[in-house]
């Protein structure tokens, strides 16, 4: 009996800590819409040179296509950037891995990818494929002209699909 009972405690446990995300914190856009403003911040200063990092960083949520499944990457400057946020490296996510994502416009942006999403996302989904992602606008790179997010959920498909 007791043994019942701690089981089905580690599961409502586990069950909230994945319930427990919280969704409604990302703002719902469109890539669009980052890609326009990121835009807008390096034009701002003038130059097309090195990264301008978002102070505050911006959650939001949108859809669009991946170009490619997560493939290693250099993630050096995104965890520069947290540290210089003031996050402790050691208690941010492992992350590893990349994707580019894609608008019906050609726009794009990169997402790092947290190593614990990249299983699933290789089984579940084919390049080519819309998700629905909840990230981390970090920074926009000058040299590229693009928004880099870091990826924290995604659906695939639409959000109501």
């Amino acid at each position: 009996m007791m043994r019942s009972v701690f089981v089905l405690f580690l599961w409502v446990c586990c069950c909230n800590l994945v319930l427990a995300f919280d969704y409604d914190g990302y703002k719902k856009t469109t890539l669009s819409s980052i890609v326009t403003e990121s835009d807008v911040i390096i034009d701002s200063h003038g130059e097309d040179l090195g990264l301008e990092i978002l102070t505050p960083m911006r959650a939001v949520s949108f859809s669009n296509q991946i170009l490619s499944l997560p493939a290693p990457c250099d993630t050096n400057a995104l965890f520069q950037i947290l540290v210089m946020q003031g996050h402790e490296r050691n208690s941010l996510p492992a992350v590893s891995f990349c994707l580019e994502i894609e608008n019906e416009s050609g726009q794009s942006a990169v997402m790092y990818v947290q190593d614990s999403l990249v299983s699933a996302m290789q089984s579940e989904l084919i390049a080519g494929d819309v998700i629905t992602t909840w990230s981390v606008w970090v920074f926009s790179n000058g040299f590229d002209r693009k928004p880099y997010l870091l990826l924290n959920a995604y659906r695939k498909g639409l959000p109501d699909a």
